[in-house]
């Protein structure tokens, strides 16, 4: 297993703007002391709206899954109001407040954050007889890099964000392809059209496509010789399709067939003692740019297939959902790891249950006391606190850092923490990472990030209210550069 490299957060470099609104870095001159770093942070709101009301270039995160007719989407907005961009320093004491431009962007001159300090997006919510939310999202100095972030009000007065449109992909039910019946064994063909889209039939014809007709991309097709209980295991061979193999069921049985090959496939074991898989768990290919799902996972010590040798498949990457047994603490795990064609073995780092609690024992103000993993087997941690103030309002805070089981919280320009233990909810998320990969970093990032929770009412556990929006294409770029390599986040709350 490679070695995952332990590099000070202060080497992450950040390079590329995710989405599309404005550019970071220092400017340069001649004499004097060097331009200190500079990073752009656009803020943005989401709203669903009928995607037939979505303006030419304006932004489309992705569909509104909550809309029954399928017309919405979820789109973005320059959010300009209710909010403060604020400088802290190491003790989480504001050294200065900031506005943000009338496109709601901010540019952060890293030489004005105090050494060893913050700069958090603060969220002013719902002002009621003088009282108010607070929501806070904050990130350490050395892990600042350009973002776009949300903001989570929204107002009809915001002007649309310029950007990348998800599009759709409209399923015809009757999306099909066949393959040339290459094994009497087969039990199962599984289809993957993009974005890990997953159908299948028992037979060689008529195995259903998640897609439209005509279809505008690959189909890969993978074959098992065992099927039962929903389980697809003892992959035998693959096919991959380009889009003009896809037909229209209803219409026939469709022209061309798919040759299937067992070439060049081995069969070594995937090990992983010590989780527990979820049924998210599978291994990733890109094709042409694009991500299909191989194989699922269902446990340590499967025995799964992958081609040693060339073929189309351009990356090949474990996904796997999990969780660590009840003597590691019963964390949960996102884990993505490369698909060797000797065997793949996840080595998990020591943890234990988390204990967690918010205390003034030792700090300033008010700081994490937590235990349960230990802080140089990590390189970033968030931490992310959902308590009160004083008038029983909302304070929430999500902080990203160096790990640290006494991170300190982060004071607000108006309302003051109302601590209570027994009810707080307290999260910890840990990374194994390469700093020097920002795809890597910004997948941490973004790891507790869901449009659809952003535009609702209900915040479930594990996800922040306040943070790192992506693109449509964000996630899909910066899982295929992740690809082949090891990274591994775990993640646990109390309360």
């Amino acid at each position: 297993m490679k070695k995952t490299q332990m590099l000070p957060l202060a080497a992450i470099i950040s390079g590329l703007l995710v989405g599309c609104g404005g550019g970071g870095g220092g400017g340069g001159g001649g004499g004097g002391a060097p331009a200190t770093p500079k990073y752009t942070w656009q803020m943005l709101s989401l709203n669903s709206i009928e995607r037939s009301a979505v303006a030419s270039g304006c932004s489309i995160i992705g569909q509104d899954e909550s809309d029954v007719n399928g017309t919405k989407v979820i789109a973005a907005y320059e959010a300009t109001a209710n909010y403060n961009i604020l400088f802290h320093d190491e003790n989480g004491a504001i050294t200065a407040t900031n506005q943000a431009d009338s496109d709601g962007r901010f540019v952060i001159d890293s030489g004005d954050v105090p050494d060893g300090g913050y700069v958090s997006l603060e969220e002013i919510d719902g002002s009621i007889q003088g009282t108010q939310d607070v929501y806070m999202f904050t990130v350490s100095k050395a892990l600042l890099s350009d973002m776009t972030v949300n903001v989570r009000q929204h107002s009809s007065t915001y002007s649309c964000y310029q950007g990348e449109q998800s599009q759709k992909v409209n399923v015809d039910a009757n999306a099909a392809v066949k393959v040339d019946q290459v094994d009497v064994n087969t039990s199962y063909y599984q289809s993957s059209y993009i974005d890990n889209s997953v159908n299948g039939n028992t037979i060689a014809s008529g195995i259903k496509v998640n897609s439209d007709v005509p279809a505008s991309h690959n189909v890969l097709v993978t074959l098992f010789d065992t099927h039962s209980s929903g389980e697809s295991r003892d992959l035998s061979h693959y096919a991959v399709m380009d889009a003009s193999y896809v037909y229209d069921s209803s219409q026939g049985s469709g022209s061309q067939s798919g040759l299937p090959t067992d070439e060049n496939i081995v069969k070594p074991v995937f090990t992983a003692t010590g989780l527990t898989l979820n049924n998210a768990s599978k291994i990733d290919v890109e094709i042409d740019n694009e991500i299909h799902t191989w194989q699922p996972i269902y446990e340590s010590g499967q025995v799964y297939g992958v081609i040693d040798g060339s073929s189309v498949i351009d990356n090949w990457s474990f996904d796997i959902e999990a969780s660590t047994d009840v003597a590691s603490g019963s964390w949960n795990a996102k884990i993505y790891d490369s698909v060797d064609s000797a065997g793949t073995t996840v080595a998990l780092p020591t943890l234990n249950a988390l204990t967690a609690s918010i205390t003034n024992t030792g700090c300033t103000d008010y700081c994490l006391s937590a235990d349960g993993y230990v802080v140089s087997d990590y390189q970033i941690q968030r931490t992310h606190l959902r308590s009160s103030n004083n008038n029983n309002r909302n304070f929430y805070q999500t902080i990203f850092a160096a790990p640290n089981k006494g991170q300190v919280l982060m004071n607000s320009t108006d309302e003051v923490l109302n601590i209570d233990n027994n009810n707080d909810r307290l999260e910890v998320s840990l990374a194994q990472l390469d700093t020097e990969s920002e795809a890597q970093v910004k997948q941490f990032f973004a790891h507790n990030i869901d449009p659809q929770v952003l535009i609702s009412s209900a915040i479930p556990n594990y996800n922040d209210v306040n943070g790192l929006l992506s693109m449509a294409s964000d996630d899909k770029l910066r899982r295929i550069e992740i690809m082949g390599s090891e990274v591994q986040f775990y993640q646990q709350g109390v309360n």
